[in-house]
Formats: structure tokens, C-alpha cells, sequence
């Protein structure tokens, strides 16, 4: 992927199969990934793109980019004439892209610094657009639910707009109509950027210092403050106590939904210290970064936990297989463990490790 396409090559050789260009206004870069299978790919590249990886066959639609102003909604690609937008001068470079990729099989869904779109998925076709007021979009994420469009705003409150696209935007929770686009409701979330969520049903945990709990069913929101020693020193990140695991009774691996009445978690981003919290938000313990692992991914008939200081634990009906030596980042793809350490990149068998 280079500035000017996109381009697919033979692993085995090395040769060029084919080339999808892509006009741009800007040299920006892919913002926002998606592998929707083995063959389909979508991403985000002043504009979003839609491409089978095998041919380079797909659809394109160009979003508008300028170094002076604001971005807008485009045209797609061959089909109709772009149109300009109204620009504000004096800002730096903001790209038309400001969130992930959201995709429901039928539908794609993508955020702009203007509002946010809906296209067909197989023809790229415009299905609907929600324009959202300029200055209160940042970077957003999209999530979906059922025939529910969910747009999670991160905001930037304060800052200068000459030096930072997301200065003076506003963390909000908006929901949308999968189908027609209709605002069902739309909620800002205070006056501090949003670090992490996650949702669970119909919960939605958001955290930016405080932490709101949104009913995604009808929007309704209960808002749970951390006072004094309750409250992370840092900017935390929010996981669910399901994905937490600990050392329990008889050297035995479990949840800590398993071992506490816990709900949710915080990790401080910076010292790694884990807080667990009950469901009205009550501090219920403190766990060191050492005292417990987070859960990364499935291998085969095994659970692949990660923990602070980079370590991989395989885990087996609950007892431990494997844990790895730290490393930088540790990426399974296939039966192979890349690990970026001190000294490169080691690229592991996991059968060969594992004794498969």
C-alpha cells in the first residue's frame, strides 16, 4: 500500500499480480484496517475502499482532504463529480477519515469529521449520511447492535485547534437506524476524552475518568464517579472481569468474574495496576501487574493470555502449558509466534514449542 494504490504480490515469489490505484489529494496513509475474510479487505484512505484480495477487484469512494480546512464527504469513484466543501482556514491537515470501520455483511459504516455514512456493501453505493456539527467530531469508533448504529466519539476538550485536528471536540454516544440512518438518540459524555469501552449485551461501559454505564436498548445512562482512592492515577483502560485471569485455589487459572463479584476493571496505563470494581462502581481489589494476565486470543483447544510485561501463558482446561519470555509484541498468525524482541524478530513454531 504506497501513495499512489494499493498492490498484491505473490508470497512465494515475490511478483506483482496486480494494481488498484487510488487518487488522493494528500500523501496520507491507510487510517483503518478491516479483513472481512480471506479474500476481502476494507480500509480507510482518504476515502474507503472496498477490494478482493486476490484480483484487486472492488469499489472505491473518495472523501475530500485539504491542508487548510476541514474534510467532507465525497463522491464515489467514476460515478458522480466530486463536490467541494466549505473549508476553515488556518487549521492544519485534517483527513477525511476520523473512525474504525464498521461492516454488518450488508453494510459498511465509516465516520468523517462531518458525520457519519452507510454503503452498500457490494456495489458501494451510498445507503445514508448523518451530518454531526464540525466542531464536535474527533476519532470515533462504530459499533453495532442488532438494527442499531452505535458512534462513539472520543472528543479532545481544550488543546489548539493550529496544532491538534481533534482540539475543542466533545466525547458524545449517538445512536442510528442500520437501516434508514434515523438518530435514535444522542449523548455527550462530560468534559473529559474517552480512553476506553467496552459493551456486553445491552451494557455499554465508557470510561474517561468517570464511567458511564448506557443501556444501548434506549440510551439511557447512569454515571458512576470515582472519589478519592477509587480513581486510577492515569488514564486507564476499561475491560470486562471476564477477560481477566488469576491464580486461584489449587494453582488452578480462572476469571476474576470467577473468584470476586466483579463486573468490570481498569488498568492504569502507565504502572499497570489493575482495579476491579462491583457493579455500583465499588473498588474491590488491587491487583499488581504480576498477579494477573488479560486474555489475547484462542489457539486450537488453548487460551493465549497476555500480561504487562509482554508474556504469553497458553492455557489448557486451566492449567498452564506454556508461558513465553517477555518480548515487545507477540503476534500468532497460523501455527507461527512472531515475537519482536531486544535483538529482531523471532518467528516460533507454535506445534514445534508446544510439543503438537
Amino acid at each position: 500500500m504506497g501513495y499512489d494504490g494499493v498492490a498484491g504480490f505473490d508470497l512465494t515469489t515475490g511478483a506483482q499480480l496486480w494494481q488498484h490505484s487510488i487518487k488522493t489529494q494528500e500523501k496520507n496513509v491507510a487510517e483503518s484496517i478491516k479483513v472481512l475474510n480471506d479474500s476481502i479487505v476494507a480500509f480507510s484512505y482518504s476515502g474507503l475502499h472496498v477490494l478482493n484480495l486476490k484480483n484487486g477487484k472492488g469499489w472505491d469512494y473518495e472523501m475530500v482532504t485539504s491542508k487548510t480546512g476541514s474534510s467532507g464527504m465525497g463522491a464515489e469513484t467514476n460515478m458522480l463529480p466530486g463536490v467541494p466543501v466549505v473549508m476553515r482556514g488556518g487549521s492544519i491537515l485534517k483527513t477525511s477519515i476520523s473512525s474504525d470501520i464498521g461492516y454488518d455483511t450488508a453494510q459498511f459504516y465509516l465516520a468523517d469529521w462531518i458525520g457519519l455514512m452507510a454503503w452498500n456493501a457490494a456495489t458501494g453505493k451510498v445507503v445514508w449520511e448523518q451530518e454531526i456539527e464540525t466542531k464536535m467530531m474527533s476519532r470515533s469508533h462504530i459499533f453495532i447492535k442488532g438494527d442499531i448504529v452505535y458512534l462513539l466519539n472520543r472528543g479532545a476538550v481544550g488543546g489548539n485547534y493550529k496544532t491538534d485536528v481533534n482540539a475543542g471536540t466533545t466525547a458524545f454516544l449517538a445512536a442510528y437506524n442500520r437501516n434508514s440512518g434515523a438518530p435514535l438518540f444522542f449523548d455527550t459524555l462530560g468534559k473529559k476524552s474517552v480512553s476506553s469501552y467496552w459493551t456486553k449485551g445491552n451494557d455499554c461501559w465508557i470510561y474517561n475518568g468517570s464511567l458511564f454505564h448506557v443501556n444501548l436498548a434506549d440510551g439511557k445512562f447512569q454515571t458512576i464517579y470515582f472519589h478519592g482512592k477509587n480513581a486510577p492515577a492515569s488514564e486507564a483502560v476499561v475491560e470486562s472481569a471476564n477477560r481477566v485471569f488469576v491464580i486461584g485455589a489449587e494453582g488452578k487459572i480462572q476469571t476474576l468474574a470467577t473468584r470476586y463479584a466483579a463486573d468490570f476493571v481498569l488498568q492504569d496505563n502507565e504502572a499497570g495496576t489493575l482495579r476491579v470494581y462491583g457493579v455500583n462502581g465499588n473498588l474491590l481489589q488491587t491487583l499488581q501487574p504480576a498477579a494477573y494476565w488479560l486474555y489475547k486470543q484462542q489457539y486450537r483447544d488453548m487460551k493465549v493470555l497476555d500480561n504487562f510485561d509482554g508474556q504469553l501463558l497458553f492455557l489448557k482446561d486451566g492449567q498452564a502449558v506454556l508461558q513465553t519470555e517477555p518480548a515487545k509484541s507477540n503476534d500468532i498468525y497460523a501455527d507461527k509466534l512472531y515475537r519482536v524482541v531486544d535483538k529482531g524478530l523471532q518467528v516460533l513454531s507454535l506445534p514445534e514449542v508446544l510439543n503438537q
